[in-house]
Protein backbone atom coordinates (compact mmCIF):
# COMPACT_ATOMS: atom_id res chain seq x y z
CA UNK A 1 0.00 0.00 0.00
CA UNK A 2 1.45 3.39 -0.86
CA UNK A 3 1.66 5.58 1.79
CA UNK A 4 0.93 9.32 0.67
CA UNK A 5 3.59 11.77 1.57
CA UNK A 6 3.56 14.12 4.61
CA UNK A 7 4.18 16.96 2.32
CA UNK A 8 1.38 15.78 -0.23
CA UNK A 9 -0.82 15.43 2.76
CA UNK A 10 -0.34 19.00 3.53
CA UNK A 11 -0.96 20.29 0.15
CA UNK A 12 -4.53 18.81 -0.04
CA UNK A 13 -5.12 20.27 3.15
CA UNK A 14 -4.28 23.53 1.95
CA UNK A 15 -6.88 22.64 -1.12
CA UNK A 16 -9.51 21.17 1.34
CA UNK A 17 -9.12 24.87 2.72
CA UNK A 18 -9.70 26.32 -0.47
CA UNK A 19 -12.24 24.66 -2.09
CA UNK A 20 -14.30 24.83 1.26
CA UNK A 21 -14.36 28.91 1.33
CA UNK A 22 -14.90 29.02 -1.86
CA UNK A 23 -17.91 26.95 -1.67
CA UNK A 24 -19.47 28.85 1.16
CA UNK A 25 -18.71 32.16 0.95
CA UNK A 26 -21.10 34.83 -0.32
CA UNK A 27 -18.45 37.74 -1.51
CA UNK A 28 -15.64 36.87 -4.22
CA UNK A 29 -13.18 38.52 -3.17
CA UNK A 30 -12.59 35.73 -0.22
CA UNK A 31 -12.44 33.02 -2.55
CA UNK A 32 -9.92 34.05 -4.88
CA UNK A 33 -7.70 35.44 -1.81
CA UNK A 34 -7.98 32.41 -0.79
CA UNK A 35 -6.94 30.90 -4.04
CA UNK A 36 -3.84 32.84 -4.17
CA UNK A 37 -2.97 31.94 -0.59
CA UNK A 38 -3.31 28.76 -1.08
CA UNK A 39 -1.27 28.97 -4.08
CA UNK A 40 1.04 30.79 -2.22
CA UNK A 41 1.38 27.85 0.58
CA UNK A 42 1.77 25.65 -1.87
CA UNK A 43 4.77 27.00 -3.38
CA UNK A 44 6.66 26.94 -0.09
CA UNK A 45 5.94 23.19 0.69
CA UNK A 46 9.05 20.56 0.17
CA UNK A 47 8.34 18.33 -2.98
CA UNK A 48 9.90 15.21 -3.64
CA UNK A 49 11.16 16.20 -6.80
CA UNK A 50 12.40 18.69 -8.01
CA UNK A 51 13.83 20.54 -4.66
CA UNK A 52 14.11 24.26 -5.29
CA UNK A 53 16.37 26.05 -3.40
CA UNK A 54 15.19 28.50 -0.32
CA UNK A 55 15.89 31.39 -2.03
CA UNK A 56 13.66 29.96 -4.62
CA UNK A 57 10.70 29.36 -2.57
CA UNK A 58 10.50 32.50 -0.94
CA UNK A 59 10.37 34.30 -4.06
CA UNK A 60 7.54 32.81 -5.05
CA UNK A 61 5.91 33.12 -2.04
CA UNK A 62 6.46 37.31 -1.85
CA UNK A 63 5.34 36.57 -5.84
CA UNK A 64 2.01 35.05 -5.69
CA UNK A 65 1.52 36.91 -2.04
CA UNK A 66 1.62 40.06 -3.67
CA UNK A 67 -0.58 39.13 -6.33
CA UNK A 68 -3.17 38.21 -3.94
CA UNK A 69 -3.30 41.72 -2.22
CA UNK A 70 -3.44 43.41 -5.71
CA UNK A 71 -6.36 40.75 -6.47
CA UNK A 72 -7.90 41.85 -2.67
CA UNK A 73 -7.37 45.45 -3.59
CA UNK A 74 -9.10 45.74 -7.07
CA UNK A 75 -12.05 43.42 -6.30
CA UNK A 76 -12.51 45.75 -3.10
CA UNK A 77 -12.38 48.88 -5.33
CA UNK A 78 -15.07 50.44 -6.60
CA UNK A 79 -16.42 48.74 -10.56
CA UNK A 80 -15.10 52.23 -12.23
CA UNK A 81 -17.21 52.34 -15.57
CA UNK A 82 -19.43 49.20 -14.94
CA UNK A 83 -22.10 51.23 -13.02
CA UNK A 84 -22.77 50.70 -9.29
CA UNK A 85 -21.67 47.87 -7.13
CA UNK A 86 -23.90 45.19 -6.56
CA UNK A 87 -24.04 46.16 -2.79
CA UNK A 88 -25.11 49.85 -3.33
CA UNK A 89 -27.71 48.59 -5.37
CA UNK A 90 -28.92 46.27 -3.21
CA UNK A 91 -28.73 48.76 0.02
CA UNK A 92 -30.63 51.26 -2.11
CA UNK A 93 -32.89 48.36 -3.13
CA UNK A 94 -33.53 47.69 0.67
CA UNK A 95 -33.99 51.25 1.99
CA UNK A 96 -37.16 51.47 -0.56
CA UNK A 97 -38.11 48.06 1.29
CA UNK A 98 -37.62 49.41 4.71
CA UNK A 99 -39.11 53.39 4.22
CA UNK A 100 -41.91 52.65 1.11
CA UNK A 101 -43.07 49.16 2.00
CA UNK A 102 -46.47 49.89 0.62
CA UNK A 103 -45.39 52.08 -2.57
CA UNK A 104 -46.30 49.26 -5.52
CA UNK A 105 -44.22 51.58 -8.00
CA UNK A 106 -41.42 52.20 -5.94
CA UNK A 107 -40.96 48.20 -4.97
CA UNK A 108 -41.06 47.87 -8.58
CA UNK A 109 -37.83 50.24 -9.02
CA UNK A 110 -36.32 48.47 -6.18
CA UNK A 111 -36.97 44.43 -7.55
CA UNK A 112 -35.15 46.02 -10.93
CA UNK A 113 -32.41 47.52 -8.62
CA UNK A 114 -32.21 43.91 -6.35
CA UNK A 115 -32.10 41.66 -9.72
CA UNK A 116 -29.49 43.90 -11.06
CA UNK A 117 -27.31 43.46 -7.81
CA UNK A 118 -28.13 40.00 -7.87
CA UNK A 119 -27.31 39.63 -11.80
CA UNK A 120 -24.18 41.11 -11.56
CA UNK A 121 -23.00 38.87 -8.12
CA UNK A 122 -24.68 36.00 -8.41
CA UNK A 123 -23.11 34.57 -5.05
CA UNK A 124 -24.51 37.60 -3.05
CA UNK A 125 -26.50 36.02 -0.87
CA UNK A 126 -28.09 39.29 0.91
CA UNK A 127 -28.85 40.65 -2.70
CA UNK A 128 -30.75 36.99 -3.28
CA UNK A 129 -32.80 37.58 0.53
CA UNK A 130 -33.65 41.40 -0.13
CA UNK A 131 -34.84 41.07 -3.94
CA UNK A 132 -37.10 38.12 -2.14
CA UNK A 133 -38.26 40.35 0.35
CA UNK A 134 -39.68 42.88 -2.60
CA UNK A 135 -40.90 40.29 -4.39
CA UNK A 136 -43.11 39.24 -1.07
CA UNK A 137 -44.34 42.52 -0.19
CA UNK A 138 -45.34 43.15 -4.02
CA UNK A 139 -47.07 39.22 -3.33
CA UNK A 140 -48.63 40.62 -0.43
CA UNK A 141 -49.86 44.01 -1.53
CA UNK A 142 -50.85 42.34 -5.02
CA UNK A 143 -51.90 38.90 -4.19
CA UNK A 144 -50.49 37.40 -7.25
CA UNK A 145 -49.13 33.96 -6.82
CA UNK A 146 -46.55 34.41 -9.97
CA UNK A 147 -44.80 37.16 -7.80
CA UNK A 148 -44.98 34.67 -4.54
CA UNK A 149 -43.44 31.88 -6.50
CA UNK A 150 -40.37 34.30 -7.34
CA UNK A 151 -39.67 35.43 -3.76
CA UNK A 152 -39.52 31.69 -2.49
CA UNK A 153 -37.14 31.49 -5.36
CA UNK A 154 -35.32 33.87 -4.68
CA UNK A 155 -34.84 33.35 -1.14
CA UNK A 156 -34.11 29.65 -1.91
CA UNK A 157 -31.37 30.79 -3.99
CA UNK A 158 -30.05 33.26 -1.13
CA UNK A 159 -30.30 29.69 1.33
CA UNK A 160 -28.38 28.26 -1.24
CA UNK A 161 -25.62 30.60 -1.38
CA UNK A 162 -26.06 30.95 2.96
CA UNK A 163 -26.98 28.27 4.67
CA UNK A 164 -27.01 30.12 7.96
CA UNK A 165 -29.02 32.55 6.44
CA UNK A 166 -32.49 32.27 8.81
CA UNK A 167 -34.07 35.17 7.79
CA UNK A 168 -33.52 34.04 4.34
CA UNK A 169 -35.30 30.72 5.48
CA UNK A 170 -37.70 32.58 7.42
CA UNK A 171 -38.89 34.60 3.94
CA UNK A 172 -38.98 31.27 2.11
CA UNK A 173 -41.61 29.94 4.36
CA UNK A 174 -43.79 32.96 4.35
CA UNK A 175 -43.33 33.14 0.41
CA UNK A 176 -44.64 29.35 0.34
CA UNK A 177 -47.24 29.18 3.24
CA UNK A 178 -48.74 32.26 1.12
CA UNK A 179 -48.48 30.18 -2.18
CA UNK A 180 -50.32 27.08 0.13
CA UNK A 181 -47.56 24.95 0.32
CA UNK A 182 -48.09 23.87 3.94
CA UNK A 183 -45.15 21.10 4.42
CA UNK A 184 -43.01 23.50 2.16
CA UNK A 185 -43.59 26.48 4.46
CA UNK A 186 -43.01 24.08 7.82
CA UNK A 187 -40.22 22.79 6.58
CA UNK A 188 -38.40 26.36 5.75
CA UNK A 189 -39.66 27.40 9.44
CA UNK A 190 -37.94 24.77 10.85
CA UNK A 191 -34.93 25.03 9.18
CA UNK A 192 -34.84 28.96 10.42
CA UNK A 193 -35.27 27.56 13.87
CA UNK A 194 -32.26 25.12 13.87
CA UNK A 195 -30.34 28.04 13.34
CA UNK A 196 -31.64 30.35 15.80
CA UNK A 197 -34.10 29.18 18.12
CA UNK A 198 -34.71 32.45 19.33
CA UNK A 199 -36.32 33.56 15.96
CA UNK A 200 -39.23 34.93 17.52
CA UNK A 201 -40.94 35.13 13.68
CA UNK A 202 -40.57 31.56 13.04
CA UNK A 203 -42.56 30.50 16.19
CA UNK A 204 -45.11 32.95 14.99
CA UNK A 205 -44.91 31.44 11.66
CA UNK A 206 -45.27 28.23 12.90
CA UNK A 207 -48.14 28.66 15.68
CA UNK A 208 -50.00 30.00 12.15
CA UNK A 209 -49.72 27.25 10.31
CA UNK A 210 -50.50 24.57 12.70
CA UNK A 211 -53.67 26.78 13.41
CA UNK A 212 -54.51 26.74 9.34
CA UNK A 213 -54.08 22.69 9.78
CA UNK A 214 -56.87 22.60 13.58
CA UNK A 215 -53.65 21.77 15.30
CA UNK A 216 -54.55 23.74 18.59
CA UNK A 217 -51.61 22.39 20.68
CA UNK A 218 -48.98 22.90 18.58
CA UNK A 219 -49.99 26.12 17.96
CA UNK A 220 -49.93 27.02 21.49
CA UNK A 221 -46.55 25.49 21.82
CA UNK A 222 -45.29 27.36 19.18
CA UNK A 223 -46.85 30.69 20.25
CA UNK A 224 -45.01 29.76 23.99
CA UNK A 225 -42.00 29.31 22.24
CA UNK A 226 -42.45 32.75 20.54
CA UNK A 227 -42.85 34.40 23.99
CA UNK A 228 -39.84 33.19 25.84
CA UNK A 229 -38.15 33.58 22.63
CA UNK A 230 -39.02 37.61 23.17
CA UNK A 231 -38.35 37.25 27.06
CA UNK A 232 -34.97 36.25 26.51
CA UNK A 233 -34.27 38.72 23.76
CA UNK A 234 -35.95 41.44 25.98
CA UNK A 235 -33.64 40.54 28.88
CA UNK A 236 -30.09 40.64 27.08
CA UNK A 237 -31.49 44.36 25.93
Amino acid sequence: VRRVPKTDAQAWGVLTAAVVTSAFNSQLMVPAVAWMLALATGSVLPRVTPRRGNAARWATLAAVLALAVAAGAVLALPDFGAGERPERLVDRADAVVRTRPNDTNALADAEALAWQGCAARPRYGRGWRVLGSIRLRRAALGGEANVAAAAAQAFARARQVNALDVWAAVGEGQALRMLGNTDGARQAFTGALFLEPNCVPAWLESAVLHLAQGELGPARDSLRHAEAAQDRKSTRL
